[in-house]
Protein backbone atom coordinates (compact mmCIF):
# COMPACT_ATOMS: atom_id res chain seq x y z
CA UNK A 1 0.00 0.00 0.00
CA UNK A 2 1.47 3.50 -0.47
CA UNK A 3 2.05 5.54 2.10
CA UNK A 4 2.97 8.99 3.31
CA UNK A 5 5.69 7.70 4.67
CA UNK A 6 9.11 7.85 3.70
CA UNK A 7 9.73 4.90 1.46
CA UNK A 8 13.64 4.07 1.28
CA UNK A 9 15.26 2.67 -2.35
CA UNK A 10 18.23 0.87 -1.26
CA UNK A 11 20.92 0.52 -4.36
CA UNK A 12 24.68 -0.87 -3.96
CA UNK A 13 24.43 -0.41 -0.20
CA UNK A 14 23.13 3.55 0.15
CA UNK A 15 19.69 4.55 0.57
CA UNK A 16 18.07 7.67 -0.73
CA UNK A 17 15.20 9.15 0.11
CA UNK A 18 12.05 9.81 -2.04
CA UNK A 19 12.59 12.70 -4.34
CA UNK A 20 10.61 15.98 -3.71
CA UNK A 21 8.10 15.30 -7.08
CA UNK A 22 7.39 11.73 -5.16
CA UNK A 23 6.62 13.62 -1.80
CA UNK A 24 4.17 16.14 -3.53
CA UNK A 25 2.77 12.82 -5.72
CA UNK A 26 1.93 11.37 -2.24
CA UNK A 27 0.90 14.27 -0.29
CA UNK A 28 -1.99 14.91 -3.16
CA UNK A 29 -5.61 13.94 -2.07
CA UNK A 30 -7.92 12.63 -5.23
CA UNK A 31 -11.75 13.47 -4.98
CA UNK A 32 -14.55 11.24 -6.68
CA UNK A 33 -18.10 10.88 -7.23
CA UNK A 34 -17.02 7.85 -5.66
CA UNK A 35 -15.50 9.24 -2.69
CA UNK A 36 -18.40 11.95 -1.77
CA UNK A 37 -20.93 9.32 -1.87
CA UNK A 38 -19.22 7.00 0.39
CA UNK A 39 -19.00 10.09 2.44
CA UNK A 40 -22.47 10.82 2.44
CA UNK A 41 -23.55 6.92 3.46
CA UNK A 42 -21.36 6.75 6.21
CA UNK A 43 -22.57 10.57 7.62
CA UNK A 44 -26.04 8.71 7.85
CA UNK A 45 -25.15 5.83 9.76
CA UNK A 46 -23.40 8.40 12.07
CA UNK A 47 -26.54 10.85 12.18
CA UNK A 48 -28.38 7.44 13.69
CA UNK A 49 -26.49 7.34 16.65
CA UNK A 50 -27.90 7.24 20.15
CA UNK A 51 -31.37 6.54 18.38
CA UNK A 52 -33.07 3.63 18.83
CA UNK A 53 -32.47 2.29 15.63
CA UNK A 54 -28.51 2.78 14.22
CA UNK A 55 -28.20 2.23 10.95
CA UNK A 56 -25.50 0.18 9.89
CA UNK A 57 -23.90 -1.35 7.04
CA UNK A 58 -21.56 -3.15 5.06
CA UNK A 59 -18.68 -2.45 2.34
CA UNK A 60 -17.25 -4.32 0.66
CA UNK A 61 -14.56 -4.84 -2.53
CA UNK A 62 -11.39 -6.60 -3.32
CA UNK A 63 -7.90 -5.50 -3.05
CA UNK A 64 -6.56 -2.02 -4.03
CA UNK A 65 -10.41 -0.93 -4.90
CA UNK A 66 -9.49 2.16 -2.42
CA UNK A 67 -11.41 1.11 0.72
CA UNK A 68 -8.56 1.95 2.94
CA UNK A 69 -8.01 5.53 1.46
CA UNK A 70 -12.19 5.80 2.03
CA UNK A 71 -11.71 5.39 5.70
CA UNK A 72 -9.15 7.33 6.29
CA UNK A 73 -10.41 10.22 4.31
CA UNK A 74 -13.61 10.24 5.99
CA UNK A 75 -12.02 9.83 9.64
CA UNK A 76 -10.33 12.58 8.73
CA UNK A 77 -13.29 14.96 8.53
CA UNK A 78 -14.05 14.21 12.42
CA UNK A 79 -10.70 14.26 14.03
CA UNK A 80 -10.31 14.03 17.44
CA UNK A 81 -10.82 16.96 20.21
CA UNK A 82 -10.12 17.83 23.77
CA UNK A 83 -13.35 19.08 25.72
CA UNK A 84 -11.96 19.75 29.44
CA UNK A 85 -9.87 16.68 30.51
CA UNK A 86 -11.96 13.96 27.95
CA UNK A 87 -10.98 13.23 24.32
CA UNK A 88 -13.86 13.16 21.77
CA UNK A 89 -13.46 10.48 19.55
CA UNK A 90 -16.54 11.22 16.73
CA UNK A 91 -15.46 8.52 14.47
CA UNK A 92 -13.13 5.13 15.40
CA UNK A 93 -11.65 3.42 13.42
CA UNK A 94 -9.29 0.41 14.04
CA UNK A 95 -8.11 -2.49 11.66
CA UNK A 96 -10.02 -5.92 12.76
CA UNK A 97 -7.45 -8.71 13.57
CA UNK A 98 -6.48 -11.69 11.63
CA UNK A 99 -7.72 -14.59 13.04
CA UNK A 100 -9.88 -12.95 15.00
CA UNK A 101 -11.84 -13.37 18.08
CA UNK A 102 -14.07 -11.92 20.97
CA UNK A 103 -10.78 -11.12 23.27
CA UNK A 104 -8.43 -9.99 20.49
CA UNK A 105 -11.14 -7.56 19.17
CA UNK A 106 -12.16 -6.74 22.15
CA UNK A 107 -8.47 -5.64 22.71
CA UNK A 108 -8.06 -3.77 19.35
CA UNK A 109 -11.15 -1.71 20.49
CA UNK A 110 -9.58 -0.70 23.36
CA UNK A 111 -6.03 0.59 21.62
CA UNK A 112 -7.43 2.34 18.80
CA UNK A 113 -9.65 3.98 21.76
CA UNK A 114 -7.00 4.58 24.14
CA UNK A 115 -3.94 4.38 22.26
CA UNK A 116 -2.56 1.83 24.91
CA UNK A 117 -0.04 -0.40 23.45
CA UNK A 118 -0.44 -3.50 26.13
CA UNK A 119 -4.08 -4.25 26.90
CA UNK A 120 -5.23 -6.56 29.81
CA UNK A 121 -7.57 -7.94 32.34
CA UNK A 122 -10.47 -10.68 31.71
CA UNK A 123 -13.05 -9.79 28.15
CA UNK A 124 -16.09 -9.24 30.37
CA UNK A 125 -14.14 -6.27 32.59
CA UNK A 126 -12.11 -5.55 29.73
CA UNK A 127 -15.76 -4.76 27.62
CA UNK A 128 -17.52 -2.76 30.59
CA UNK A 129 -14.50 -0.31 30.59
CA UNK A 130 -14.86 -0.50 26.39
CA UNK A 131 -18.28 0.47 26.72
CA UNK A 132 -17.97 3.54 29.70
CA UNK A 133 -14.92 4.65 27.78
CA UNK A 134 -17.02 4.62 24.19
CA UNK A 135 -19.88 6.65 25.78
CA UNK A 136 -17.61 8.93 27.34
CA UNK A 137 -15.59 9.89 24.01
CA UNK A 138 -19.20 10.51 22.30
CA UNK A 139 -18.16 7.90 19.78
CA UNK A 140 -20.78 8.23 17.33
CA UNK A 141 -19.99 5.49 14.34
CA UNK A 142 -17.19 2.67 14.82
CA UNK A 143 -15.24 1.38 11.64
CA UNK A 144 -13.83 -1.93 11.10
CA UNK A 145 -11.52 -2.39 8.43
CA UNK A 146 -10.53 -5.79 7.17
CA UNK A 147 -13.57 -7.56 8.63
CA UNK A 148 -13.43 -10.34 6.84
CA UNK A 149 -11.19 -11.70 9.84
CA UNK A 150 -14.40 -11.97 11.86
CA UNK A 151 -15.45 -15.30 9.82
CA UNK A 152 -13.80 -17.99 11.51
CA UNK A 153 -15.20 -21.19 9.63
CA UNK A 154 -18.62 -22.40 10.78
CA UNK A 155 -17.62 -22.58 14.05
CA UNK A 156 -18.97 -20.16 17.20
CA UNK A 157 -15.84 -18.19 17.50
CA UNK A 158 -17.50 -16.05 14.08
CA UNK A 159 -20.76 -16.24 16.15
CA UNK A 160 -19.19 -14.83 19.28
CA UNK A 161 -17.71 -12.27 17.05
CA UNK A 162 -21.02 -11.27 14.94
CA UNK A 163 -22.78 -11.14 18.68
CA UNK A 164 -20.16 -8.98 20.02
CA UNK A 165 -20.94 -6.65 17.27
CA UNK A 166 -24.42 -6.44 17.42
CA UNK A 167 -24.04 -5.80 21.74
CA UNK A 168 -22.17 -2.69 20.62
CA UNK A 169 -24.67 -1.65 18.45
CA UNK A 170 -27.57 -2.16 20.28
CA UNK A 171 -26.40 -1.97 23.94
CA UNK A 172 -24.33 1.56 23.05
CA UNK A 173 -26.49 2.63 19.81
CA UNK A 174 -23.35 3.19 17.91
CA UNK A 175 -23.77 2.37 14.26
CA UNK A 176 -20.64 0.28 12.82
CA UNK A 177 -19.89 0.11 9.17
CA UNK A 178 -17.68 -3.43 8.36
CA UNK A 179 -15.27 -2.45 5.46
CA UNK A 180 -13.65 -5.83 4.28
CA UNK A 181 -13.11 -8.00 1.29
CA UNK A 182 -16.15 -9.80 -0.69
CA UNK A 183 -16.76 -12.52 1.40
CA UNK A 184 -17.19 -9.69 4.52
CA UNK A 185 -20.71 -9.89 3.19
CA UNK A 186 -21.42 -13.45 4.76
CA UNK A 187 -21.19 -11.73 8.28
CA UNK A 188 -24.71 -11.00 7.47
CA UNK A 189 -25.74 -14.48 7.56
CA UNK A 190 -24.48 -15.34 10.48
CA UNK A 191 -27.09 -16.97 12.98
CA UNK A 192 -27.34 -16.12 16.67
CA UNK A 193 -27.08 -18.35 19.52
CA UNK A 194 -30.60 -18.01 20.50
CA UNK A 195 -32.97 -18.65 16.98
CA UNK A 196 -35.03 -15.39 18.63
CA UNK A 197 -31.94 -13.20 17.90
CA UNK A 198 -31.76 -11.64 14.87
CA UNK A 199 -28.89 -11.59 12.16
CA UNK A 200 -26.72 -8.64 12.10
CA UNK A 201 -28.40 -8.41 8.30
CA UNK A 202 -31.54 -6.77 10.38
CA UNK A 203 -28.94 -4.15 11.42
CA UNK A 204 -26.96 -3.50 8.45
CA UNK A 205 -29.79 -2.42 5.80
CA UNK A 206 -27.98 -0.89 3.19
CA UNK A 207 -24.63 -2.41 1.93
CA UNK A 208 -22.57 -1.42 -0.47
CA UNK A 209 -19.91 -3.38 -3.07
CA UNK A 210 -16.88 -1.44 -4.03
CA UNK A 211 -16.05 -2.22 -7.53
CA UNK A 212 -12.84 -1.52 -9.95
CA UNK A 213 -13.81 1.09 -12.45
CA UNK A 214 -14.17 0.08 -15.55
CA UNK A 215 -12.35 1.50 -18.76
CA UNK A 216 -15.78 3.37 -19.70
CA UNK A 217 -16.65 4.50 -16.25
CA UNK A 218 -16.70 8.64 -15.68
CA UNK A 219 -14.90 8.32 -12.35
CA UNK A 220 -12.42 6.47 -13.86
CA UNK A 221 -12.22 9.63 -16.36
CA UNK A 222 -12.44 11.87 -13.66
CA UNK A 223 -9.43 10.14 -11.76
CA UNK A 224 -6.81 10.25 -14.90
CA UNK A 225 -7.75 14.27 -15.52
CA UNK A 226 -7.30 14.74 -12.00
CA UNK A 227 -3.66 13.13 -12.08
CA UNK A 228 -3.17 15.10 -15.65
CA UNK A 229 -3.49 18.29 -13.26
CA UNK A 230 -0.83 17.33 -10.99
CA UNK A 231 1.70 15.55 -12.81
CA UNK A 232 4.65 16.61 -14.78
CA UNK A 233 3.38 14.49 -17.80
CA UNK A 234 3.15 15.54 -21.57
CA UNK A 235 1.20 12.70 -22.60
CA UNK A 236 -2.88 12.75 -22.95
CA UNK A 237 -3.49 10.64 -20.13
CA UNK A 238 -7.60 10.27 -21.11
CA UNK A 239 -6.30 9.20 -24.60
CA UNK A 240 -4.37 6.49 -22.56
CA UNK A 241 -7.26 5.50 -20.56
CA UNK A 242 -7.22 1.98 -22.19
CA UNK A 243 -3.97 1.44 -21.66
CA UNK A 244 -3.44 2.18 -18.15
CA UNK A 245 -6.59 0.32 -17.54
CA UNK A 246 -5.32 -2.62 -18.82
CA UNK A 247 -1.92 -1.63 -16.96
CA UNK A 248 -3.62 -1.60 -13.52
CA UNK A 249 -7.26 -3.44 -13.76
CA UNK A 250 -9.24 -0.20 -12.39
CA UNK A 251 -7.83 -0.22 -9.36
CA UNK A 252 -7.05 3.10 -7.21
CA UNK A 253 -4.24 1.54 -5.36
CA UNK A 254 -1.89 0.04 -8.66
CA UNK A 255 -2.48 3.36 -10.73
CA UNK A 256 -0.77 5.68 -7.83
CA UNK A 257 1.71 2.95 -7.73
CA UNK A 258 2.16 3.13 -11.18
CA UNK A 259 2.54 6.92 -11.20
CA UNK A 260 4.73 6.67 -8.61
CA UNK A 261 7.18 5.03 -10.57
CA UNK A 262 7.52 6.65 -12.92
CA UNK A 263 8.01 10.21 -11.27
CA UNK A 264 11.00 8.54 -9.76
CA UNK A 265 11.95 7.21 -12.84
CA UNK A 266 11.67 10.34 -14.78
CA UNK A 267 12.95 12.69 -12.19
CA UNK A 268 11.62 16.13 -10.31
CA UNK A 269 12.80 18.10 -13.26
CA UNK A 270 11.37 16.10 -16.10
CA UNK A 271 8.42 15.22 -17.53
CA UNK A 272 6.85 12.16 -17.41
CA UNK A 273 6.70 10.26 -21.55
CA UNK A 274 5.54 6.98 -22.84
CA UNK A 275 9.26 5.27 -22.03
CA UNK A 276 8.66 6.36 -18.49
CA UNK A 277 5.51 4.42 -18.35
CA UNK A 278 6.85 1.42 -20.12
CA UNK A 279 9.85 1.20 -17.33
CA UNK A 280 6.80 2.17 -14.57
CA UNK A 281 4.75 -0.76 -15.46
CA UNK A 282 7.55 -3.51 -15.30
CA UNK A 283 9.08 -1.83 -12.21
CA UNK A 284 5.31 -1.76 -10.42
CA UNK A 285 4.36 -4.85 -11.50
CA UNK A 286 7.50 -7.34 -11.49
CA UNK A 287 5.09 -10.34 -11.47
CA UNK A 288 3.20 -9.10 -15.29
CA UNK A 289 -0.35 -10.79 -15.38
CA UNK A 290 -0.20 -9.65 -19.02
CA UNK A 291 2.17 -11.26 -21.62
CA UNK A 292 2.89 -7.89 -22.88
CA UNK A 293 3.73 -4.52 -21.45
CA UNK A 294 0.06 -2.09 -21.87
CA UNK A 295 1.96 1.02 -23.00
CA UNK A 296 4.26 -0.54 -26.02
CA UNK A 297 1.15 -1.05 -28.01
CA UNK A 298 -0.84 -0.17 -30.66
CA UNK A 299 -3.85 1.45 -30.48
CA UNK A 300 -5.23 -1.70 -32.92
CA UNK A 301 -4.05 -4.37 -30.59
CA UNK A 302 -5.20 -1.99 -27.38
CA UNK A 303 -8.47 -2.23 -28.58
CA UNK A 304 -7.75 -6.43 -29.05
CA UNK A 305 -6.65 -6.55 -25.43
CA UNK A 306 -9.41 -4.70 -23.78
CA UNK A 307 -12.07 -7.27 -25.91
CA UNK A 308 -9.94 -9.95 -24.31
CA UNK A 309 -10.00 -9.02 -20.78
CA UNK A 310 -13.32 -8.13 -20.46
CA UNK A 311 -14.06 -11.63 -22.23
CA UNK A 312 -11.80 -13.09 -19.60
CA UNK A 313 -13.47 -11.29 -17.06
CA UNK A 314 -16.87 -12.40 -17.72
CA UNK A 315 -15.89 -16.36 -17.81
CA UNK A 316 -14.52 -15.45 -14.38
CA UNK A 317 -18.07 -14.78 -13.19
CA UNK A 318 -20.11 -17.32 -15.05
CA UNK A 319 -17.62 -20.12 -14.03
Amino acid sequence: MVTNEILQVHSNNTERELLPATREFLEKKTKTPRISFLNEVFDKCKATANTCNPRSMVLSGVAGVGKSQTIKRYVNKYPRFKEGYQIIVPVLSLDVPKKATVVTLTAEIFRALTGAKVVTGRTDNLAKQIYGKLRKARVKLIIFDESQHLLRGNGTITQDNVDALKEIINELQIPIVLVGMPKTIELLKVKGKFEEEQQLKSRCRKNHILAPYSNEDLGWFQILKFYQGILNCELDLVGMSDALYLATDGLFRNLSSLFLEAIEIAGSTETIDIECLVKAYDEYRTENPLTFNPFELSAKQLDGEIISYYGSKESECTN
